[in-house]
């Protein structure tokens, strides 16, 4: 093989290399128990992998007791973290949960930790992969099938809450978002950081339903994105989500 050909083989080799060097990267986190994954996954590909060209890796994060090694065919992950609730209830014992403004509402009978449990899962799968270098989080569910395409180009991206309650006007829903300022996924340890959040900070910005309820997490995600951080970002068109129960 003559030397120009050698030469041009190596400089082609070279730029390949560049290109999916400078690649988006962008991690996809699914949460929650896989119920309704097999009518969900494969709207996860279509609509975000398939129409970015980006480098995507997949996480699943879910509980040890709802593990299923079927979701590795279907997701192909690049890792699982199994969640363990003794594990979460022994950290909840070191926060102080006045910080972030929730006193709770125990009317539909949900267990009092629900709330604070989500923020952990946040925390958890973000100290995962917070050290990979990547450019977008994707956060998701195993029962959010995605009904749009969606284009990922340097912003944040939320839906509004109020296409699930429509009390909430202008919230951000907890269910699906794409980050781009990534500490959001580590609200559990900026909590000391929110201190202005108090009841009349809610009563001022009409947040405020009942003397049980102060702040769901939707709201809290709500202040921390627009009001704390101040972040840029925008809302996907309606319908892009739906759950599959």
């Amino acid at each position: 093989m003559k030397n120009w050909v050698k030469y041009l083989l190596i400089v082609l080799f070279i730029l390949v290399l560049i290109t999916i060097t400078l690649k988006t990267r962008a991690a996809i986190l699914v949460f929650g128990q896989p119920r309704t994954y097999k009518k969900c996954y494969q709207s996860l590909f279509d609509n975000i992998i398939n129409q970015n060209n980006h480098n995507f890796d997949i996480y699943l994060i879910t509980w040890k007791k709802d593990y299923n090694e079927e979701l590795l065919k279907y997701y192909k992950p690049k890792d699982v973290l199994l969640l363990d609730y003794d594990d979460f209830l022994k950290d909840l014992d070191h926060i102080d949960k006045l910080k972030i403004g929730l006193t709770y509402n125990n009317d539909n009978m949900k267990d009092k930790n629900t709330y604070f449990v989500q923020l952990w899962q946040w925390y958890k799968a973000y100290g995962f992969i917070k050290n990979k270098n990547y450019d977008y989080i994707v956060k998701t569910r195993f029962d959010i099938q995605l009904m749009k395409p969606i284009k990922i180009d340097n912003n944040n991206y939320f839906i509004d809450f109020s296409e699930r309650d429509k009390i909430y006007k202008n919230t951000l829903d907890d269910l699906f978002y794409i980050l781009k300022d990534k500490d959001t996924m580590d609200i559990w340890n900026n909590q000391s950081k929110l201190k202005f959040i108090d009841k009349q900070y809610l009563m001022d910005n009409n947040l405020y339903k009942n003397s049980k309820t102060i702040i769901p997490l939707e709201i809290l995600l709500t202040i921390y994105v627009k009001d704390y951080k101040k972040y840029d970002y925008e809302i996907l068109d309606k319908g892009t989500i739906k759950l599959i129960r």
